[in-house]
């Protein structure tokens, strides 16, 4: 992905996944989101629309902030760059400390 061009989303891809293999990718996704999901524990008696009703917000809270370092189009900088487009309002409430307790 690329905020930039098509061109450099592929270079993106060929330098963050050199291994490409779709199988690969999606298996190597799938277990980081299932070690990130089972540092919570959930009841066991937990009512399937509650779990996934949990699991769907905490999915969403870790979308962002996104590592965008290198893709700003209007400057060039070899510094990290953390940004994220919904409002933060709040999130030092909510978001912040439940990041920073499940994936420091």
């Amino acid at each position: 992905m690329s905020f930039i061009s098509s061109l450099k989303a592929r270079q993106n891809a060929y330098t963050d996944i050199p291994h490409w293999s779709f199988e690969t990718v999606h298996r190597q996704l799938l277990d980081q989101w299932e070690s990130l999901f089972q540092r919570i524990e959930i009841a066991p008696d937990t009512p399937e629309p509650y779990k996934r009703m949990f699991y769907t917000a905490l999915y969403h809270t870790m979308l962002m902030p996104v590592d965008r370092s290198d893709e700003n189009p209007l400057w060039s900088d070899a510094e990290p760059y953390y940004d994220d487009f919904y409002a933060i309002w709040d999130t030092y409430r909510t978001s912040s400390p439940l990041i920073t307790l499940i994936d420091p």
